[in-house]
């Protein structure tokens, strides 16, 4: 019998479909419980329920980019369907005088234009660091073990 490598068995796991206990588990988190709450709603293990939820939150985000696709919302049709637009928001300002509009000016809506951003440089693996100024870009901080740029010989 051949024996599978690691990342065949990783492979084979993220093209699974989610089994009963994990769909619970994510629609529990869903409705804002805690890990260690959606784990024991979900029938994990007792015994260690903060534990158990961490390793299936683990296993499920690996199958999230694999399901993106399948629906078609990979990274090229986010950009080009939902983030292009929202960087191109804009709001209407209304100026009054004496109770009437006088003037709507249509102005870049840099609130909705930020949180895009925020949102599209988020880290996929969930990482909520901010990354320290020096770094040399958003992905590079010290959950990914790179090194500040004046660590590094130019």
């Amino acid at each position: 019998m051949a024996v599978k490598n690691s990342a065949e068995k990783t492979d084979g796991r993220k093209n699974k479909p989610l089994n009963p206990r994990q769909q619970k588990f994510v629609k529990t988190l869903a409705k804002g419980a805690s890990l260690t709450d959606a784990a024991i709603e979900a029938g994990y293990s007792s015994r260690n329920p903060g534990q158990s939820g961490f390793q299936a939150l683990r296993q499920i985000r690996g199958r999230v980019p694999d399901l993106l696709e399948k629906h078609d919302l990979g990274e090229e049709m986010l950009i080009e369907k939902y983030l292009k637009p929202l960087l191109e928001a804009e709001e209407t300002v209304f100026f009054q005088k004496d109770g009437k509009v006088r003037q709507r000016v249509n102005v870049a809506a840099l609130g909705i234009r930020h949180s895009a951003l925020r949102t599209a440089f988020q880290r996929p693996d969930g990482c909520a660091h901010q990354a320290p100024a020096g770094w040399w870009s958003v992905s590079q901080h010290p959950c990914s073990g790179t090194r500040k740029a004046e660590d590094v010989a130019v």
